[in-house]
């Protein structure tokens, strides 16, 4: 039945002389066997069939145009997929710790899960997962579209229900993926973090795909505003695609109790626990509830007996998930690595005071009343009704090695929360929040040209860098009050002069 495609794939390898004339050399010994009366079928010697082990390994691992071919066959194609090494997965996670020891021990399961759709054709190649973690790679290609990124992305499970209660993310430390700057064939990386729920077995990975050039735009009416003209591009088709997990091959957390009590500013919390996966590690932190103030951020790292640092993870800004009293810090993982001893280091502590007032901005005048520390009101412009907010804050400083401090703009930080209040206490959102990682003066120059239909007056902005400060604009959209209260994300950074440490093991 699949005699043309072995013989197609053949054509294509050009195996070792050397090892195959061994192979040809095991083959021609003479092995003592038994005679076999009613069983018919050729038996082969272990060294042959070893040898010839050797010679599928490699030319899987040494001849992608082979790899390729054996997608097209049964067995040989799930048996290829487990020989395969994975070089261009190796290549691609290396810029994170836990993802590249999980792939140089093998930790990772082959996918192999194509649909196309419209010209483009989307592969599940692999999934790293673990019980807090699932991390999905895979490509997009397609003859028409050349700068693709995936949308609306959703897990279900079999019963096309949602998968549990997971945050979505897409890794920041590919250069190019969030903008669909990726060639063709390159991997691509997003991954669910699971909160209180488990990984089933069987899902479905629900996805549009857009392409930052062809796809037809329509205008965002939410983010329009008098300052900004923004059009969203429209999907070009949805997939959704079955993956089967093996939860048998899923490494069980290591969780190592801690229950140390701190004392920080005069707030009271507990370092819970650490939990240790394949894919990150989670330091499970708990605030009393009488606290005067909340907490906002905690710098933090691990290092082992021999100066090994594991860092805060590649993919989160502040790395930390909130669920009430209960906080979640990521960090890169010692699962692969060898340790005897585990020191948990705090070096930096950001708080709120509960009872902090709202930041009063006085948008005529641009006057602000009760701003987070540093933080400054460069200027309030108004156009119609819609205003534009703009601020100043200083840089964090790196208080150790951390390789995508500036990739991940960690320089920066929330000044504000996503809402604000008028003088009733009504919410609105922010039409736009926009940082930028240096600060900038506004220099106005008008650029002014007609058409047929209408004269327009442009306003342009010049950002000039201004050393250790970032930027923060915020757009409020159709706003006809004058007084405008925000809230701010923190009204007290911690620098401790010394750093907490915490055994862990």
């Amino acid at each position: 039945m699949f005699k043309e495609e072995y013989s197609a794939i053949y054509d294509t390898v050009t195996p070792d002389m050397k090892l195959l004339s061994d192979t040809l050399a095991l083959n021609g010994k003479k092995i003592k066997q038994k005679p076999k009366k009613v069983y018919r079928f050729i038996t082969i010697p272990i060294g042959v069939l070893a040898s010839l082990m050797v010679v599928f390994i490699l030319t899987v691992n040494l001849s992608p145009v082979f790899a390729h071919a054996l997608e097209q066959i049964p067995v040989l194609n799930k048996l290829a997929a487990i020989l395969t090494f994975s070089p261009e997965l190796k290549e691609y996670v290396n810029y994170s710790h836990s993802l590249s020891a999980a792939v140089n021990n093998d930790y990772l399961q082959h996918i192999g899960q194509k649909q196309t759709s419209m010209g483009i054709t989307i592969n599940i190649k692999y999934v790293i997962v673990d019980q807090k973690q699932l991390h999905i790679f895979y490509t997009l290609e397609s003859e028409i579209y050349e700068m693709m990124f995936l949308s609306d992305i959703e897990l279900l499970n079999a019963d096309g229900l949602p998968a549990g209660e997971y945050i979505i993310f897409t890794s920041n430390s590919k250069i190019g993926y969030l903008s669909g700057e990726i060639q063709q064939d390159s991997l691509r990386h997003v991954f669910f973090d699971f909160i209180n729920s488990d990984i089933p077995d069987d899902i479905i990975i629900k996805c549009s795909v857009r392409d930052s050039y062809e796809s037809e735009y329509v205008p965002n009416e939410e983010q329009t505003t008098a300052f900004t003209n923004i059009f969203s591009p429209v999907p070009i088709t949805s997939f959704s695609i079955p993956i089967s997990i093996d939860l048998g091959l899923i490494q069980q957390t290591e969780t190592i109790e801690i229950n140390r009590e701190l004392f920080i500013d005069g707030q009271n919390i507990i370092i819970a626990s650490v939990d240790i996966n394949p894919t990150h590690t989670r330091v499970n932190i708990i605030e009393n509830e009488e606290n005067t103030a909340k907490l906002q951020s905690m710098y933090l790292y691990l290092i082992d007996e021999n100066n090994n640092r594991i860092e805060p993870t590649g993919y989160s800004n502040d790395q930390w998930v909130d669920s009430g009293t209960s906080t979640n810090y990521y960090l890169e993982s010692y699962f692969f690595s060898e340790y005897s001893n585990l020191t948990l280091v705090i070096t930096d502590v950001i708080w709120l005071n509960k009872n902090a007032k709202l930041t009063r901005i006085n948008l005529l005048s641009g006057e602000a009343e009760n701003l987070p520390p540093g933080v400054k009101l460069i200027e309030s412009i108004r156009r119609d009704n819609d205003w534009a907010l703009i601020f100043s804050a200083p840089n964090k400083e790196q208080k150790y090695f951390d390789q995508h401090f500036i990739e991940m703009n960690r320089q920066t930080y929330n000044l504000f929360d996503k809402v604000f209040y008028d003088r009733d206490s009504n919410s609105y959102s922010f039409a736009i929040s926009m940082i930028r990682p240096e600060s900038y003066e506004l220099y106005r120059f008008y650029n002014e040209y007609y058409t047929e239909e209408d004269y327009y007056v442009r306003e342009i902005w010049e950002i000039v860098e201004t050393p250790g400060f970032f930027g923060t604009t915020r757009i409020i959209k159709d706003y006809s009050q004058n007084i405008a209260y925000l809230q701010p994300s923190f009204t007290h950074i911690s620098v401790l002069d010394i750093p907490i440490e915490i055994t862990v093991r």
